[in-house]
């Protein structure tokens, strides 16, 4: 049975999400220096069989992949990249839209975010 961790890589915090069912949901935010041996851990106690890390086209992209090689030398799990170019524009959209205040979408949205991009990577590769 897979079980999968999205994450979503951001300077200062690392979203989480995990999908033990077709549906990804959103699971926590941790803080980016602790991040690689929080993730471990959550790998073992939750029994993550597959990785998904969101990669956008902007300049954290070769931070993601620097962060991607080194969960590498810790965690060994297969780790996908999925596109995110727009996954936090789109999340901030959809919370507009459904009338939450733009003052509240700071900050505390990476664990949605990593949702929305492991989500889509289920849905292109049919993972379940």
């Amino acid at each position: 049975m897979k079980h999968f961790l999205g994450i979503d890589y951001g300077s200062k915090r690392v979203g989480l999400a995990m999908a033990k069912t077709p549906i990804a949901e959103p699971y926590k935010i941790v803080p980016i220096d602790k991040a690689i041996s929080l993730i471990s851990n959550i790998c073992k106690e939750e029994t993550i069989t597959d990785i998904v890390v969101g990669i956008s086209e902007n300049k954290t992209k070769s931070l993601t992949l620097k962060f991607i090689a080194d969960l590498n030398k810790i965690i060994d799990l297969p780790i996908h990249m999925q596109d995110e170019t727009l996954s936090s524009h789109q999340l901030k959209e959809h919370f507009l839209s459904t009338g939450v205040k733009k003052s509240k979408l700071h900050g505390d949205i990476d664990h949605f975010s990593a949702a929305l991009i492991l989500q889509d990577y289920i849905d292109e590769n049919h993972a379940f």
